[in-house]
């Protein structure tokens, strides 16, 4: 007999896709994502802390056609969740492939997750649509929040609720 897997939807809504965020820096757009989600009740005070040292430690950005960091951590979660940001501006974030080397991030895919199990499988959902040139050129070019909800729901409709 064969076995499914299902794995737990990522809670989102337009409060977590952000079109044109203007940040400084990855510290402080994590701050103004951890904020939402303390406020959702999606995360405790501690998620934003052990989201910048995964950081340190463990370097999420990604040298695609249009440069991403994808951070994610699994601790102090209290119900899984996605957020997307476009940046106004892009921030610097280490290079996951060589993690002395910056890059400019423009497209930030951040979550987080209760059971630290289905990280692959998300990851591997949302590396879907960093492969596809067209997807995240219409990300970036995205101008309303609601823009980045409807390309989210279309490309990650089994993953996101």
């Amino acid at each position: 007999m064969r076995r499914h897997w299902r794995m737990n939807k990522l809670t989102t809504s337009l409060d977590f896709m952000m079109a044109n965020l203007e940040v400084r820096n990855h510290c402080e757009l994590f701050s103004v994502i951890c904020e939402k989600a303390v406020e959702k009740g999606f995360i405790l005070s501690g998620f934003c802390g052990d989201l910048i040292e995964r950081e340190k430690i463990y370097p999420t950005g990604l040298e695609t056609v249009i440069p991403i960091a994808i951070p994610h951590v699994g601790t102090n979660c209290v119900q899984s969740f996605f957020s997307l940001a476009t940046l106004k501006d892009p921030i610097e974030f280490n290079n996951m492939a060589d993690p002395d080397e910056t890059l400019s991030v423009k497209i930030v895919f951040l979550f987080g997750i209760v059971d630290p199990s289905e990280q692959v499988h998300i990851l591997r959902k949302i590396s879907e649509i960093f492969q596809k040139k067209e997807i995240l050129e219409a990300i970036s070019a995205a101008e309303k929040d609601m823009d980045l909800m409807d390309i989210m729901k279309k490309e990650l409709e089994d993953l996101i609720a």
